[in-house]
């Protein structure tokens, strides 16, 4: 892989990735209007991670090795997802009656947890997921550099509009589509796994997107420019999104918007890099986030059920977004500050914590 100059605009772009993730699991609705309502606004920020991934993996492509990247990516990306999956799957273990593969010896149990990523701690289903974009590396490499026919264009950015269509028009479909309350425990395995590769799928073309602007980015000014064109798209994807949603046209959510976000936050952040530069404290302070976002991703969801469990069970704190709207708004917002600062403050004390201890790579453990 080759060595490049770190481009600040995606630096920056990371720490609002993380933060749009931790606020779509931190934030919930339950009635009938908030759910599909803050579904279409804040959930589906996973895009915005595929996307960053795409567009470094392109970045970074120069003299390209199938088996040192591999490598890489398994000290900096599995080995961190294998330590911070610990306590989950100790938990899991701990308690057979939240465990989905109960029945099952509990040395299989281990490697069923880490092959979905999705019961031990939520949001790491994205690590097998992505994988699947590892495994594939050399094909898009050599997809990329093979030109369509009767064209010097690449194949493989010849045929993103098709698989952007459907990205952004096929509905990303619930969990209990594929695992049903009554399945087996290896029913329920096999069932997320087929989650899994669906969503593998769906999210390809958002990776592929990240190469090609990865690619051709002297053109991502063009974003910045067009940007009225992308606004009106994000906010009629939205409502568009909304309303599938609210009327159940379909069993799903579309990442049409925020592909839309995902452009339009580029565009932005290229655009205004300059002036962000200029404001050292606040890209430092972005910078810290950016740093330690793998971190705060492997960790923010045990923060979440600690909080969950303390606000509303200890406290009895029981808020409808329905009926009581403004001091919902007001818990859900410090819901997510607290979170999104105690997964900071965390990493950084288990990054200190291990430096203390010797260990030197510890993105190794932690992701940072």
């Amino acid at each position: 892989m080759g060595s490049h100059q770190k481009l600040n605009y995606i630096h920056v772009f990371r720490a609002l990735a993380i933060f749009i993730i931790v606020a779509g699991h931190c934030v919930a609705g339950t009635g009938p209007v908030s759910r599909p309502l803050l579904q279409s606004i804040v959930q589906d920020g996973t895009v915005l991670f595929v996307f960053i991934s795409g567009f470094l993996f392109q970045y970074l492509s120069d003299g390209f090795a199938y088996k040192p990247y591999l490598k890489k990516k398994f000290f900096n990306i599995i080995c961190p997802y294998l330590f911070t999956s610990i306590p989950g799957i100790a938990f899991l273990l701990l308690v057979p009656r939240l465990d989905p593969f109960d029945g099952v010896n509990k040395v299989l149990q281990i490697p069923m947890f880490l092959t979905t990523g999705w019961f031990h701690n939520l949001p790491t289903w994205y690590i097998p997921m992505t994988c699947v974009f590892f495994i594939c590396a050399q094909l898009l490499v050599n997809l990329r550099q093979r030109n369509f026919i009767g064209s010097k264009k690449p194949l493989l950015f010849c045929v993103l509009p098709l698989l952007l269509l459907f990205s952004a028009c096929f509905p990303r479909l619930p969990f209990g589509v594929f695992v049903l309350p009554s399945f087996s425990a290896w029913q329920t395995y096999v069932g997320t796994l087929k989650m899994l590769l669906f969503e593998s799928a769906l999210f390809f073309p958002v990776y592929i997107l990240g190469m090609f602007l990865a690619a051709y980015r002297d053109k991502i000014f063009l974003l910045y420019k067009y940007r009225g064109w992308l606004w009106a798209g994000l906010l009629l994807s939205t409502i568009i999104s909304f309303q599938c949603l609210y009327e159940h046209v379909f069993a799903g959510r579309l990442l049409i918007s925020k592909l839309f976000l995902t452009l339009l936050s580029l565009g932005y952040l290229e655009h205004y890099d300059a002036k962000l530069l200029g404001v050292p404290k606040l890209n430092h302070g972005l910078g810290v986030v950016a740093d330690y976002s793998f971190a705060i991703f492997f960790i923010h969801n045990y923060l979440i059920k600690v909080y969950s469990a303390v606000s509303r069970h200890l406290f009895h704190i029981k808020l409808s977004v329905e009926t009581d709207v403004w001091k919902w708004a007001i818990y859900e917002i410090v819901e997510l500050g607290c979170i999104f600062l105690s997964s900071l403050l965390l990493a950084m004390f288990l990054k200190k914590l291990l430096t203390w201890f010797g260990i030197k790579h510890t993105r190794w453990f932690i992701g940072v």
